[in-house]
This record gives C-alpha cells, sequence and structure tokens, in this order.
C-alpha cells in the first residue's frame, strides 16, 4: 500500500483516530509521518518509529519503572519483580498489578490514558459494574448535597447506598 499523502513511497505508519465514534485511519510513510510531526508522538512516548518487535514497543513503555528499595520486591505469586516487567513489558500475573500498583500506573495512564476500564465488559460482570457505577454516583449526589446543605436530601441518599451495599456486600 502506498502513502496516502505523497503515494510515493510504501507506507509503514499506521494511525487510526476514533472521535464520537467514527473511526478514521490514514497509512503514511516514514518521511510523510516525520514531516506532519508523529516522530515527535512516538519518541516522547518512548518509541521509535519503527520498532524492532512488539515486545521491544511494549518493553519501552515500562523502562521508567524505578524500584524505591535497595532490595528488590518480588510479587508473592509469580516471584517477578519489578525489573523484569521493565524489561519484558509484560505483567507476571494478575497479583503484580496489586502488589506493583504504585510503580506501574503512572505507565499505565501513559499508555492508556486512563487507569480505568472504560471499554465493553462481559454480560455476567455487567449488573456489579452498574452497581458500583450507581454507588459512585450516589457518593457525588451525597457529597453535594451536605456541601449545600441539604441535610434531609442527604440523609435519604446515604440511606440508598447503604441499602445497596448490604444488598450486595460491597462495604
Amino acid at each position: 500500500m502506498l502513502c496516502e499523502s505523497c503515494g510515493l513511497r510504501t507506507a509503514n505508519v499506521a494511525l487510526e483516530q476514533s472521535i464520537n465514534g467514527k473511526k478514521r485511519s490514514i497509512r503514511l510513510c516514514s518521511q510523510c509521518a516525520a514531516k506532519a510531526g508523529f516522530s515527535s508522538l512516538f519518541q516522547n512516548a518512548g518509541l521509535k518509529l519503527y520498532p524492532s518487535s512488539l515486545e521491544n514497543q511494549i518493553g519501552s513503555f515500562f523502562s521508567n519503572l524505578n524500584n524505591t528499595g535497595t532490595q528488590e520486591s518480588r510479587c508473592p505469586v509469580c516471584n517477578s519483580n519489578i525489573s523484569t516487567i521493565a524489561t519484558k513489558g509484560k505483567i507476571g500475573c494478575a497479583n503484580c498489578y496489586s502488589h506493583f500498583n504504585a510503580s506501574l500506573l503512572p505507565s499505565i495512564h501513559r499508555i492508556h490514558g486512563n487507569t480505568n476500564h472504560v471499554g465493553k465488559v462481559p454480560k455476567s460482570a455487567g449488573p456489579r459494574l452498574r452497581i458500583r457505577s450507581e454507588l459512585a454516583s450516589l457518593k457525588k449526589d451525597l457529597d453535594l448535597a451536605i456541601e449545600e446543605q441539604r441535610f434531609e436530601e442527604a440523609a435519604t441518599i446515604r440511606d440508598k447506598i447503604n441499602e445497596i451495599k448490604r444488598g450486595e456486600d460491597l462495604e
């Protein structure tokens, strides 16, 4: 496929943009991508414009992970350490996310732009997530009602929150 900008060279950079659910993709050669300023985007993210492998590309996102202690902490489940995660760009197990939380969050935020899941979820997880979302919304409403000194409304919201928590064992 040829570059959509110059039409002369082979396109080796694919960019996708999603705005309000509408996807747009463009394919450029390395020279046109550099002219358009996309090479600086990759460099700011810690990537080369054309990484040699996916593992190198992912690993570069974790290259700034640091370990605060002199003795490296290890995950109690899989025995991974933060240096291994930074080198390979792969998390050892699900427990590593909570064990290395403070070190991983900045890199995860830089990669995904967020640290909370906002995409699709399995149907089986839907009801529980809806309840959590409703609780978060009610807590915001409660804080606002208290701030505005609407205490009767705040008491009603508090009771609703407690009822939901009792029904779902979400303390």
